[in-house]
């Protein structure tokens, strides 16, 4: 065996592509086709080898990236993130700081330049800097490029805000956060993203989460106001829940610093 290999992406095919390129090749390869359950699964195991999809449902690619990076510094890990979409940010993709990043094209060829990033990765050789894999034949679109630059304004206003706000996934781990979150508790996106919520608070606190994220009769927008210790901090904390497609997607969880 080569070592452990783990695929994020919510792509079935794609997953299912890629682990026999993988298990053809000695890996053994674990999958998670939720963001949430991905990072918990690298905060509980040695993996030699990480495939995410860079553009993985519910979840914020961008930061996810920096959760990985920090995770597999000083532990060998090489990270490979690919998408199908990252043809429209060039520039900033340059800057993304993983091993390698291949753009999504035709099936055959991406075949064939997995295989050599993998011929690469068994050589024992790290990248100084991102090796960016780009298809042939393949132009930048505008309209994805417009729906990119509208994600980064949403997220931009999020970071913005004047208050801690988590992001939730239904099993209760947490897929992201804005900058405020992070100063308020003092806790990077690598202590954060990964983690249930619970085990940010103490003593009764964690089974109240619990029970609230257990919790599956809310509707759109219901919010639920506590205090509570978390990282050692009291906070006064809103968790609202995310309804998505009609089911509980999550909850939003915003946290308030306690005056006086």
């Amino acid at each position: 065996m080569k070592g452990k290999a783990l695929i994020i992406d919510n792509d079935f095919l794609f997953v299912e592509f890629l682990e026999r390129i993988l298990t053809g090749r000695g890996y053994r390869v674990w999958r998670s086709y939720r963001a949430g359950k991905g990072l918990e699964m690298v905060r509980r195991q040695d993996f030699d080898l990480i495939f995410m999809d860079y553009m993985i449902s519910h979840a914020d690619g961008e930061q996810i990236i920096e959760f990985l990076k920090g995770w597999a510094k000083d532990k060998g890990i090489v990270v490979v993130v690919y998408s199908g979409c990252l043809l429209e940010q060039m520039e900033s993709a340059k800057d993304m700081g993983v091993d390698y990043l291949i753009i999504k094209g035709p099936i055959n060829n991406m075949k064939r330049e997995i295989e050599k990033v993998l011929e690469e990765v068994e050589k024992g050789g790290r990248q100084r800097k991102t090796k960016i894999i780009e298809p042939r034949k393949i132009w930048p679109r505008q309209e994805t490029a417009r729906l990119l630059d509208h994600i980064r304004y949403m997220k931009s206003i999020i970071d913005s805000l004047p208050m801690g706000i988590i992001f939730v996934d239904s099993d209760g781990i947490i897929t992201g956060c804005n900058i405020k979150a992070m100063d308020i508790l003092d806790l990077s996106t690598e202590d954060l993203l990964g983690r249930r919520i619970w085990e940010l608070s103490e003593g009764s606190d964690i089974n109240r989460l619990r029970d609230l994220i257990r919790d599956r009769t809310t509707h759109q927008g219901d919010e639920k106001i506590m205090e509570m210790v978390f990282n050692g901090k009291t906070l006064t904390i809103s968790a609202i829940s995310l309804i998505f497609d009609y089911e509980t997607n999550g909850w939003v969880f915003i946290l308030k610093e306690k005056k006086g």
